[in-house]
């Protein structure tokens, strides 16, 4: 698996209940991103009225230089209120 860094181009400008990175192994950038949809908080469902994570004119996807054998989301930064 490779290591992906996914962040917002907004990440400054966000709401309580929203995530604003996540750093995920996965196969590839779609399942990466589908990830961080799936594991996403109000970014998600009522802020926008189209996915989040998966839209590259709203995120970012880099890969990183690791590999692991299983895909999971390592890290979700997350702000609540």
């Amino acid at each position: 698996m490779k290591l992906w860094l996914l962040k917002r181009h907004d990440e400054d400008d966000f709401d309580w209940d929203e995530a604003v990175k996540f750093v995920i192994y996965a196969e590839s950038e779609e399942r990466a991103r589908a990830l961080a949809q799936a594991e996403g908080g109000g970014e998600t469902g009522w802020r926008h009225d189209k996915p989040f994570w998966t839209d590259a004119s709203l995120t970012t996807c880099t890969l990183l230089p690791e590999t692991a054998e299983s895909e999971g989301v390592v890290v979700r930064d997350f702000h609540a209120g």
